[in-house]
């Protein structure tokens, strides 16, 4: 495959994508080693055992937010080609006039105008437009792009209206993205609110050992620290239980 093309079925760390990996974990060794435990070691050893999974958590969050991202390039891709569309430009004139034109005054479309320049490409090399399509919509995973590319390679051989399909597909995006924006804004406020709750124990240690620290001596007690031992883990099991509340597919 050409180096060119991107696979958004994969994701590969970037430099700013290690050094937020770096930073969770280096935020995981101050808050469990040195504010619950005051030992450097334990929190080493919290960010060694976590890294797995905050690796694996974090890819998801990147892989996820860029494929969001390509998605509405695409649809107000789609809402640009129905213009042209309904102006009389052919579909292969519509995928050259987007990759070549200058989109900067319709937001940011960077993504989008490369795969479309990427499927000029492939026409120059006399390959149909729905096979350029189709073949961006395979390296995407994406089931809204999936759908869209096998209703045009339909509608392409059956002669069916073009201008509406695309016109349609397009209205229909729009309508299911705001849709999805909706639903993420009402659970940023529980999801903020978990977050909240996660960070309160450390920060209710930091102003008593500010405030008092004769109160917090004794957990630091060879005997006490299982009960540090037990706080962890509750600490790590709510965090897991809210993110799989709110993780909420749609």
């Amino acid at each position: 495959m050409n180096k060119t093309l991107v696979d958004y079925r994969k994701y590969v760390f970037s430099l700013k994508d290690w050094c937020a990996f770096a930073l969770v974990l280096s935020a995981i060794s101050v808050l469990f080693g040195l504010v619950l435990f005051e030992s450097l070691k334990i929190g080493i050893v919290f960010s060694a055992v976590s890294s797995p999974f905050v690796f694996a958590r974090l890819k998801d969050y990147f892989k996820q937010k860029r494929l969001e991202e390509l998605e509405r390039q695409f649809c107000d891709a789609l809402q640009l080609m129905s213009a042209s569309l309904s102006a009389g430009l052919s579909f292969a004139s519509c995928i050259g006039e987007i990759a070549n034109g200058d989109l900067s005054v319709d937001g940011n479309l960077g993504l989008i105008q490369k795969e479309f320049a990427n499927m000029q490409r492939l026409l120059a090399l006399n390959i149909s437009p729905e096979e350029a399509i189709v073949a961006f919509a395979k390296r995407t995973g994406s089931r809204d792009i999936q759908n869209f590319s096998n209703a045009l390679c339909e509608s392409l051989q059956a002669g069916g209206n073009l201008v509406q399909l695309v016109r349609n597909s397009a209205s229909a995006l729009r309508v299911k993205y705001d849709s999805e924006d909706e639903i993420r804004s009402l659970l940023n406020l529980p999801r903020f609110n978990h977050r909240i709750m996660m960070v309160m124990p450390f920060v209710l240690i930091i102003m008593m050992k500010t405030i008092a620290p004769g109160y917090v001596e004794p957990l630091y007690t060879e005997g006490a620290r299982w009960i540090l031992v037990v706080v962890a883990f509750l600490i790590l099991l709510s965090w897991y239980i809210g993110e799989k509340i709110s993780d909420i597919k749609f």
